[in-house]
């Protein structure tokens, strides 16, 4: 929660033995600004996040752990909307 009470919420959708990262951000009244959910990652049933950290720009940075093999430990920079920033990294992912 930040100090304008903006929820930040990081998971992970599970559909049979494949999960994809989630990532929500709401207003502490439960309305929705955004819901991102991953397709940028391989996908795998051990990928989950890790932790949730934002700047002043607003953007947010989803870190997490992308369970192919060999486990990576990645970085996804999301804008303000929600949208995957391509100009962070390779395509948004680092």
């Amino acid at each position: 929660i930040d100090y304008n009470k903006v929820i930040f919420i990081a998971g992970k959708q599970v559909c049979g033995s494949d999960s994809q990262l989630l990532m929500l951000k709401v207003e502490d009244d439960a309305n929705e600004f955004f819901t991102y959910l991953d397709t940028s990652l391989t996908t795998d049933l051990a990928d989950r996040a890790a932790k949730v950290l934002s700047d002043n720009s607003g953007s947010i940075y989803l870190l997490a752990n992308e369970g192919t093999t060999p486990n990576l430990a990645v970085t996804l920079k999301l804008q303000p909307d929600g949208t995957l920033d391509t100009t962070f990294a390779l395509n948004g992912v680092g």
